[in-house]
């Protein structure tokens, strides 16, 4: 017997939703604000369910990405594998990442170390994470990026990100437009001298490949070498969201 599973989907404030009702009800929401583009949700989509926009709409007011309804399954990888926390994937009430795979990824503070008054690591950070002084941070927000890290100055922030990688800069083709710089979620990369190729802070970078998908010249390539991930617990569909994550890295996809 088919069982009937209604799909609706639905856009506000910012939100976009798709429902899947009745028995197993599940929930997709796309928060638009949050997303760069990055297309690690598109990689990694088994249905191919997720296209980018190209960045010329996304100026128009297009959202970054779009996911099509009626492909997609709601299986949750994609907000797995989102590093902004841009999709949440919610089985009832509960979102799906807690019974999945998910980035290994490491923030460790010494907060013996830290002076009461200092904020550096809060004033550093790109995305907001941090808080009252640097004492509590935002899991949310925190994209592990190591800004904090390298800024303190007292050595009491240790990161480790979840990926591996290098950033390639095409000198030849870069035209110091500055669109990469503005879409980076961590602030990696700057235009010092607009007559020649922007500079990228490795030790910032998170090798999502916003930057690679804005540049009107494609003179940016994001290459991944190795993705750090850790199993919820092992069950039948573990692997296939494992093999989800292979697909970010140069070599696992072909």
């Amino acid at each position: 017997m088919m069982m009937n599973l209604r799909v609706h989907a639905s856009f506000d404030g910012g939100l976009y939703k798709i429902i899947r009702e009745g028995v197993g009800k599940r929930v997709l929401v796309y928060n638009v604000q949050r997303c760069v583009g990055c297309e690690l949700c598109s990689t990694a989509c088994p249905k191919n369910a997720i296209k980018l926009n190209p960045p010329a709409s996304v100026k128009l007011g297009y959202p970054p990405v779009v996911i099509d309804a009626e492909t997609c399954i709601l299986c949750g990888i994609c907000s797995e594998v989102c590093l902004l926390n841009a999709i949440n994937v919610y089985a009832g009430d509960k979102p799906t990442r807690l019974y999945s795979p998910k980035y290994r990824a490491i923030f460790l503070a010494d907060l013996n170390k830290c002076p009461p008054q200092c904020t550096v690591c809060k004033d550093s950070c790109p995305r907001n994470a941090i808080m009252l002084g640097g004492r509590m941070r935002d899991d949310e927000l925190c994209i592990y990026c190591g800004a904090c890290s390298k800024a303190c100055p007292e050595e009491a922030i240790y990161v480790e990100k979840p990926f591996s990688g290098s950033v390639i800069v095409n000198d030849d083709a870069c035209q110091g437009c500055g669109v990469c710089c503005e879409i980076c979620p961590s602030m990696a990369i700057s235009l010092q001298d607009p007559s020649k190729s922007v500079e990228i802070d490795e030790d910032r970078c998170i090798y999502c490949g916003a930057c690679s998908n804005a540049c009107p010249t494609n003179a940016i390539e994001v290459v991944r070498t190795d993705v750090r991930i850790e199993a919820v617990r092992r069950t039948a569909w573990s692997l296939q969201h494992e093999i989800a994550f292979k697909k970010l890295v140069r070599g696992e996809n072909s």
